[in-house]
């Protein structure tokens, strides 16, 4: 599997505190891969250093086979960034925004039209930037990125200060960018239900160490899968659950999580409840959440240094 953003042992020292240490990415051409990682972690640290915007203390990146450490400019050529709020001129309209930077880039005129399109903005270059929803500044951001055509898109926490309606736009842009354009996505951020419905590959950064990175559907399925059980008698239930050495929790809306594996073990747990003279009046099974998978991986990690 080819990839178009390579890391060997990356490692970035602040003073004696290594922020991020070792770090060995490999994002999958195509790939949408989803970056993720407590406060602190070293997200924004390496994303930084894929662009070039810190020097390492140690290790290499290479983008799309162009190593950045000494060929800058040549790795960067094919790569386009948004890293937290896009500057923009609020004074000037979307198109006016994008031509400044087409002019400056030497691309063609062609490429404006384009990249607002990309991102859903066709219609909307003839308005006034600062009547933009913060959403459709978010996706004009986008445009900016993408008005070189770049084959990688890297995003740094590009959801934050979005309403649930911008989220949801930033969303679907993301999902078009990568099936209707062909450009593989590396997306740093911390909406991990949100990252679940775009990426296919996920990485997981814990105190400054790559602690995952595959696809999304393996990550999930470290985890058992978790039971909704209700009883007429839950307390007697967990109480019983737990003695045949079944982890079971209490929810606050009355519902047992028990971690079962297949049909098997729900088949089990019924069996032994209804055989204690206990009313099931509920069994469902819950699908594995990226959430649950990525609190379990990083559970009793400290966090690291800010990055």
């Amino acid at each position: 599997m080819e990839s178009v953003v390579t890391t060997c042992g990356l490692t970035y020292r602040y003073g004696e505190t290594a922020v991020v240490s070792g770090v060995d990415l490999a994002v999958p051409r195509g790939s949408v891969y989803g970056f993720v990682g407590p406060n602190g972690a070293g997200k924004t640290t390496t994303i930084k250093l894929l662009l070039g915007l810190l020097t390492p203390s140690g290790g290499s990146v290479e983008l799309l086979g162009e190593p950045v450490n000494g060929r800058r400019s040549a790795a960067l050529a094919r790569v386009g960034a948004l890293v937290e709020s896009p500057a923009l001129y609020p004074h000037l309209t979307a198109e006016e925004n994008l031509r400044l930077d087409q002019l400056a880039r030497g691309v063609p005129r062609a490429n404006v039209e384009r990249a607002l399109a990309a991102v859903g903005l066709a219609g909307e270059g003839k308005k006034l930037v600062r009547r933009f929803s913060l959403g459709m500044k978010q996706r004009l951001g986008l445009a900016l990125a993408l008005l070189h055509a770049p084959s990688l898109l890297v995003l740094d926490e590009p959801s934050n200060g979005l309403d649930p309606a911008g989220v949801r736009e930033l969303r679907e842009t993301i999902r078009r960018l990568a099936a209707e354009e062909g450009i593989t996505v590396l997306v740093s951020s911390h909406i991990l239900a949100e990252l679940e419905s775009v990426a296919t590959w996920i990485g997981v950064l814990a105190r400054g160490r790559l602690r995952f990175q595959g696809p999304l559907e393996e990550l999930k399925g470290t985890q058992p899968g978790v039971l909704g059980v209700r009883v007429d008698d839950p307390a007697r239930a967990q109480a019983l659950l737990r003695r045949v050495d079944l982890s079971a929790t209490l929810r606050p809306d009355g519902l047992l999580a028990v971690g079962v594996a297949g049909r098997e073990g729900i088949a089990r747990v019924n069996t032994l409840l209804v055989g204690e003279g206990l009313a099931v009046s509920h069994l469902a099974l819950e699908e594995a959440s990226l959430e649950r998978a990525f609190l379990a991986l990083v559970a009793g990690v400290p966090e690291g240094a800010a990055a």
